[in-house]
């Protein structure tokens, strides 16, 4: 998982604005239990595009399983 992460981080170097890559790099952190670089990663995904699926889910699941229920409603009512 250290080597995907750090193959995504350089692919960010030629695409930063390519927000499949902000939600792999947070797919990987959450696998890795490291939540709040996670979801930072999600919500760059929303920045850069703020229909992407995937990143709501995965942001929305993530602030679900923190607790912070209407924030993760919210994002999914979008």
């Amino acid at each position: 998982r250290e080597g995907a992460l750090a193959d995504y981080h350089r692919a960010l170097l030629i695409e930063p604005g390519e927000p499949r890559l902000h939600n792999n790099i947070g797919a990987v952190m959450e696998s890795l239990g490291r939540f709040p670089e996670a979801h930072a990663s999600y919500l760059a995904a929303l920045q850069l595009l703020p229909n992407h699926r995937t990143a709501l889910v995965n942001a929305a699941l993530l602030e679900q399983r923190a607790g912070r229920l209407a924030e993760a409603g919210g994002r999914l009512a979008m």
